[in-house]
């Protein structure tokens, strides 16, 4: 299994911005479905805290202050 903590390889993403790691890459995931943040720590097996601390790496990676302005975002960078 790798590392939780190495970037996604991922041709889409811009030289410039970071890469998401693997587990922030499953918060993207679970983020676009809709459920909470309570909701996505239970899916994925962490506390409210982790979560969070994962968004807020998020956010800064994609330089956005919110759930649908990093969707948005994360979505772009995906299609590209």
């Amino acid at each position: 299994m790798s590392q939780l903590n190495e970037p996604c390889n991922s041709t889409a993403i811009p030289p410039y911005i970071e890469p998401l790691t693997e587990r922030e890459s499953h918060v993207m995931e679970q983020l676009r479905t809709g459920i909470t943040v309570r909701e996505i720590a239970a899916v994925m097996g962490v506390s409210v805290n982790t979560t969070k601390h994962h968004l807020r790496n998020i956010y800064a990676k994609l330089g956005v202050r919110s759930r649908s302005a990093a969707l948005n975002s994360h979505r772009f960078e995906r299609s590209v």
